[in-house]
């Protein structure tokens, strides 16, 4: 009987409010992420890469792997809204001058995650 009252303050709750960057979570201290999807990426990525170290029959590597593409694969998905409109533009940029993205041929999520990689390394430093 106690659920309902949080139950009707949650559904209260505008999930506008918690789309937007740097909006508080609930959590003391912790802030929505500026580029939730993009670091979503990153860490799966990279999670794949580091599990694909360890030899192929380990029941550990199996089951990550499984997971962590499953969830790669959900946010892989999850397109935010302009993002097909944001990749033709960007993808014109890369095509009127491969050189400076490292190439011909060049996918512009690539280099949109590779700069990303970037930024994060600069940050930490």
């Amino acid at each position: 009987m106690a659920m309902k009252p949080t139950t009707r303050l949650l559904a209260a709750v505008k999930p506008e409010r918690f789309l937007t960057a740097g909006n508080p979570t609930g959590l003391t201290g912790l802030l929505t992420h500026p580029a939730p999807r993009t670091q979503l990426l990153y860490l799966y990525s990279s999670t794949l890469a580091k599990l694909s170290q360890l030899p192929a029959h380990s029941v550990y590597r199996q089951s990550a792997e499984a997971i962590a593409k499953a969830r790669l694969a959900v946010v892989e998905a999850t397109k935010p809204p302009g993002y097909e409109e944001w990749a033709r533009r960007a993808q014109a940029v890369v095509d009127k001058s491969p050189e400076v993205f490292g190439g011909v041929g060049v996918d512009v999520r690539k280099v949109y995650l590779r700069a990303d990689l970037r930024s994060e390394k600069d940050a930490a430093e």
